[in-house]
């Protein structure tokens, strides 16, 4: 993984000096000259939301690029580091000088680390005959099979030109696709395909039988690595191992997380890693915390018991000025502090406290006594 200095000379490198300059604001979107978008220009960040001008790759070298694209961490240091990755990646632009097939496709693939589901969705779907790239069809898939969205996944693998000899990947998604439908026989073809590549997976065919409707005596364990297997995980009610989120992506943590039909705790667990990798909001990852069963206390992120305490203090903090204000600022207080107690990094210290951000702000005008 990159450390933060070097994460910040990358994009320090990226990042024209002009960009800064008061003369280099980009026009009005109106006035501007209308383009077929690409997968350079397309852009998931408007100027007026901070996207970087329209010369950031044009005067880059695109094997320089690659390269960068491809150091990329899947996890930052900080939410300032990250901030600065995904408004770069987010930026659209006038396409470099040369090839630059491998470093557009880079570029998604960066995206996809990150598990920026929803702007990569929206990326590729705008990213024109880029699309036809088979690795920027995948992380397209990814991302939609993140978002809950089977049926736009199973149209980008059908939609791929993947050629001939088909990535493995476009091979069991489409298998996928197939099984949770009923069609055991197309899934079983896609399969066939797979073993014909020297890509035959033991975990893949049990799982895919199982989301056919036909599971083996002994189903194979759920599988969170990537978003295409908890998704399988899920639609054939495989039941998850110990540790099961230890390899999991981003984009499958995404996909746990916004998927009613995740076993718990592993989705409370998947909201709260994507949440601390900024890839989930405070907003969502609460809702999704919040819909913990009452019942399941184990196995999840101690922030979980915190905010069950919160929830039922009343009335609110910010209630100053009465004795009851004051002992439910004590009581706020005293939920945050436990989770703060337990944090074991210090990026855990600081996801706790954007967590209850809220909270702490509201504390900050309780009575004295809190």
């Amino acid at each position: 993984m990159l450390n933060r200095s070097l994460a910040l000379a990358a994009f320090t490198a990226l990042t024209p000096m002009t960009a800064l300059a008061q003369n280099n604001l980009p026009r009005p979107v109106e006035t501007q000259e209308l383009s077929q978008l690409d997968g350079w220009s397309v852009s998931a960040l408007s100027r007026a939301d901070g996207a970087l001008p329209a010369d950031l790759w044009t005067r880059s070298d695109p094997d320089v690029l690659a390269v960068i694209f491809d150091r990329l961490p899947a996890v930052y240091d900080s939410p300032a580091t990250l901030g600065l990755a995904r408004r770069v990646l987010f930026s659209g632009g006038e396409a470099p000088r040369g090839d630059g097939t491998v470093a557009v496709r880079r570029r998604f693939e960066a995206l996809g680390k990150m598990g920026a589901a929803d702007e990569l969705a929206t990326m590729a779907s705008g990213a024109g005959a880029s699309l036809n790239d088979p690795g920027i069809a995948m992380f397209a898939a990814q991302a939609e099979l993140a978002r809950g969205r089977r049926a736009e996944a199973c149209a980008r693998g059908r939609a791929a030109n993947a050629g001939e000899t088909p990535p493995v990947f476009f091979l069991r998604l489409r298998a996928y696709c197939a099984a949770v439908t009923g069609d055991r026989a197309a899934a079983d073809l896609a399969l066939e395909f797979a073993r014909a590549q020297n890509a035959a997976d033991a975990w893949y065919t049990g799982a895919i039988a199982a989301a056919g409707g036909a599971p083996a005596a002994r189903p194979p364990a759920a599988r969170y690595d990537n978003s295409l297997a908890a998704q399988l995980s899920m639609a054939a009610g495989l039941r998850p191992g110990p540790n099961a989120l230890n390899e999991s992506s981003t984009l499958a943590l995404i996909a746990l997380a916004r998927a009613d039909n995740a076993p718990q705790p592993q989705r409370a667990q998947a909201a709260w890693l994507a949440f601390r990798r900024g890839a989930l909001s405070a907003a969502d990852t609460r809702a999704i915390l919040a819909a913990t069963p009452a019942e399941i206390t184990s196995g999840l992120p101690a922030v979980v018991a915190s905010l069950r305490r919160v929830a039922t203090v009343t009335p609110p903090p910010a209630a100053a000025g009465s004795e009851a204000g004051a002992v439910s600022a004590l009581e706020t207080a005293s939920a945050i502090a436990d989770a703060l107690r337990q944090a074991s990094a210090p990026a855990e210290f600081a996801a706790v406290s954007r967590f209850f951000q809220r909270e702490i702000a509201a504390l900050q005008t309780a009575p004295d006594v809190a």
